[in-house]
């Protein structure tokens, strides 16, 4: 249990520190191994001149191993995010 509850520990502070309101550029050189893996279906900059907000759910999954981020994949609901750009029109 000790091993998951460190995982836990590791992933809580990427997502908090690296993903949170303030980047914490830090973490990376702490947590992330020199190797990560990072890799995100929109993954590539998408600009819109309007300023609205856009929300859309994903899922992400992190590969943690001897208290490092080895990889992080996530898969963003693409379709929901470029309805909201409006580069796809909704059905």
């Amino acid at each position: 249990m000790r091993k998951e509850s460190d995982n836990k520990a590791v992933v809580g502070r990427w997502f908090t520190e690296f993903w949170g309101k303030t980047c914490n550029l830090e973490i990376v050189d702490e947590i992330a191994a020199p190797d990560m893996l990072l890799k995100y279906s929109l993954h590539e900059p998408r600009r819109e001149a309007t300023g609205r907000k856009m929300h859309f759910t994903g899922t992400t999954v992190l590969k943690v191993q001897n208290g490092k981020i080895l990889q992080e994949i996530g898969l963003d609901d693409g379709v929901a995010a470029l309805t909201q750009l409006g580069l796809l029109k909704a059905a």
